[in-house]
């Protein structure tokens, strides 16, 4: 894994899907991104651009790249940390890959772990992959087993990235509590869309 003033400018948002062999995907080029239902939107002044690609590999599975670009004309924020991208069950059939924050459950208690930032400067890119199928999903708060119904067949997958417009640093931790970070957090993607796993 590799970690990495409002104005009205309008920053067009690209999601480039490649699948060779034996994966198959469809990508909905003109459907805009669905709601997002664990992590707070907000509008912002300024979007990333998110590439994500997947192929097959040798040992029967997939690796997904993503590539995160900021076309704007100022720094954005996103987390430093070596876990991400974390895995996420949305639904029975969708995998979200994600590279940013998701909102914890709120009947389960956790060791609450405020995340660092590290700049995206103007220009950018920063580039992550994983490999699916595993047995194991890590989220920000913990691991869990796979679901049987993403591990086989074809699921759809969307591809998202959290940002700051401010960074998070070691005083944040102290200060502000997760859920303030949450809501200061802006979330783009694209997806779901097919991927059938070989």
């Amino acid at each position: 894994m590799i970690a990495a003033s409002l104005s009205q400018r309008t920053i067009a948002l690209w999601l480039t899907l490649w699948v060779p062999g034996a994966v198959s995907c469809s990508s909905p080029h003109e459907a805009p991104s669905k709601p997002l239902e664990e992590a707070v939107r907000n509008e912002g002044p300024m979007l990333p651009e998110i590439h994500c690609a997947a192929s097959p590999t040798q040992d029967r599975r997939i690796v997904v790249h993503y590539e995160i670009r900021n076309v704007s004309a100022e720094s954005i924020h996103i987390v430093d940390n070596h876990r991400v991208p974390y895995q996420i069950a949305r639904d029975l059939n969708t995998l979200v890959i994600l590279h940013g924050i998701n909102r914890p459950e709120p009947t389960v208690l956790y060791e609450m772990e405020v995340p660092l930032t590290r700049p995206l400067l103007p220009g950018e890119v920063v580039t992550g992959e994983l490999m699916w199928p595993t047995t194991g999903m890590r989220d920000h708060y913990r691991g869990r087993v796979t679901p049987a119904n993403l591990l086989h067949g074809t699921i759809q997958v969307r591809c998202e990235v959290g940002w700051w417009v401010k960074p998070i640093t070691e005083a944040d931790s102290v200060s502000k509590s997760l859920l303030e970070l949450l809501a200061s957090q802006h979330v783009v993607g694209y997806g779901p869309f097919d991927v059938t796993l070989p």
